[in-house]
């Protein structure tokens, strides 16, 4: 099996892609503020969940957010490798736009 067809397609095309292990140290270090959220593009859930941790009420709800979301990052780093991945072959983009030159 050649170098090619054994990466993502992302990265063959682009050299770019959400990891899920970076999105799982910020969930590590940050989930409760949403840090794992505004990494894979999601700012408005990000930013839901930080207001939610930073009033005191919203705290346990947050909690389970982050608890749940443990489970939910592989597919979500896979949604936004595929949206990505989509939206820079999409016709009419050029190469210079997807850093292929």
């Amino acid at each position: 099996m050649s170098d090619v067809t054994a990466k993502n397609p992302v990265e063959v095309l682009t050299g770019i892609t959400k990891s899920t292990r970076i999105a799982y140290v910020f969930w590590t270090f940050l989930g409760l503020f949403g840090g794992h959220r505004f990494y894979l593009g999601e700012p408005v859930k990000g930013l839901a969940q930080l207001i939610l941790t930073i009033s005191i009420l919203g705290i346990p709800v947050s909690a389970i957010w982050w608890l749940i979301d443990a489970f939910l990052i592989p597919r979500m780093v896979r949604r936004f490798n595929q949206q990505d991945l989509a939206e820079r072959t999409r016709p009419g983009v050029q190469a210079t736009t997807i850093g292929l030159t």
